[in-house]
């Protein structure tokens, strides 16, 4: 659906979008109770993948293309290798349950927002679609 509806939210508003629902997920599935509760973590991170990553290789547009392709090529080829050695070194090397695991985890939503607050220029498409306020006002 984000064709639909993309142009009306900001690259902010989705940055903080997929914050908020990685720790959602983090958090629904490490505490919940019932497999229904923890499949809607699941489910929330789902989007937040979607949402997230045509985010962030749209917005790549805006900056080095070289470095963004290999930046993001790398970073989905190493995701499930790292993520991998992560379940190894929590449940054999530490021996903590998979709830600490997933407590964790939840450096990486900061360190989405550290990145896209402090390291890189906010894509001027931002300023340009939601400076007059509107319609097409910033979310």
């Amino acid at each position: 659906t984000a064709p639909y509806w993309f142009h009306y939210v900001s690259y902010k508003g989705r940055v903080w979008l997929s914050a908020v629902l990685m720790v959602l997920c983090l958090v629904i599935v490490a505490w919940a109770d019932s497999s229904a509760v923890k499949l809607l973590g699941v489910a929330l991170v789902s989007f937040q993948s979607a949402v997230g990553e045509s985010s962030m290789l749209a917005m790549a547009s805006f900056y080095d293309a070289k470095k963004c392709l290999a930046g993001w090529s790398s970073g989905t080829g190493f995701a499930g290798i790292l993520g991998y050695f992560w379940s190894i070194l929590f449940s054999q090397a530490i021996d903590a349950c998979f709830q600490v695991q997933l407590m964790v985890g939840l450096w990486i939503p900061v360190a989405w927002l550290v990145v896209f607050h402090f390291l890189l220029e906010a894509p001027w498409i931002d300023s340009q679609r939601f400076s007059g306020g509107g319609a097409d006002a910033e979310v």
